[in-house]
């Protein structure tokens, strides 16, 4: 059996190119890169010390300032330049690195916080660890939402976030149709079907 060091190098996973629009008339286009192991632990260790740096005492996964730097050091890596993407090591997409993400005035929070969760989603569809959610904990996330208890739905993580409003909107899609093919003076019961 080949040892690790024998199999041949390749290269990381990567999104297709894709486009965001961050300010009237000004567009971005970037790839999405998965993050080696080393630079995953550089995100969250820097992300801390920032966050130290700016009076958060133990910041953890929820604190504002915290998930702000984790972020911005998040794409600062996980973003490449869809130009580079058949080298080896693609280059970064912000050239000037985190600075040139913090001192941009094109680049709001929201703008970094959408950055961010299109790489993060795009990093869980791709990962070995799949997000689903099980009929039990879908049910109880519903039953919280009708009472406008928005907190278990956003604990999720955002790829599971995704697969529970796509499977929300497939059975109400399927419910409208089911209703649409019922005869008017019909008395039949319609269920939404689950999607496939």
């Amino acid at each position: 059996m080949a040892k690790f060091s024998d199999l041949v190098a390749g290269s990381r996973a990567l999104s297709d190119p894709e486009t965001v629009e961050i300010a009237p008339g000004v567009s971005i286009t970037f790839c999405c890169r998965v993050l080696t192991p080393f630079e995953a632990t550089h995100v969250l260790s820097s992300a801390r010390a920032d966050a130290k740096a700016a009076g958060v005492d133990e910041p953890e996964a929820g604190e504002p300032i915290y998930e702000a730097a984790r972020a911005k050091h998040t794409i600062a890596l996980g973003l490449v330049d869809p130009d580079s993407t058949k080298d080896e090591d693609p280059k970064p997409f912000f050239d000037g690195g985190l600075k040139q993400i913090e001192h941009s005035k094109k680049l709001t929070n929201d703008v970094i916080a959408y950055l961010f969760e299109l790489w993060e989603h795009w990093n869980e569809s791709v990962s070995l660890q799949k997000t689903m959610l099980d009929e039990k904990t879908f049910a109880r996330i519903m039953e919280e939402a009708a009472v406008g208890n928005a907190r278990p739905f956003f604990a999720l993580r955002p790829g599971v976030r995704w697969n529970f409003t796509r499977t929300l909107a497939a059975r109400h899609v399927n419910l409208l149709k089911s209703r649409s093919h019922s005869s008017p003076g019909s008395q039949e019961t319609t269920h939404p079907q689950q999607p496939e």
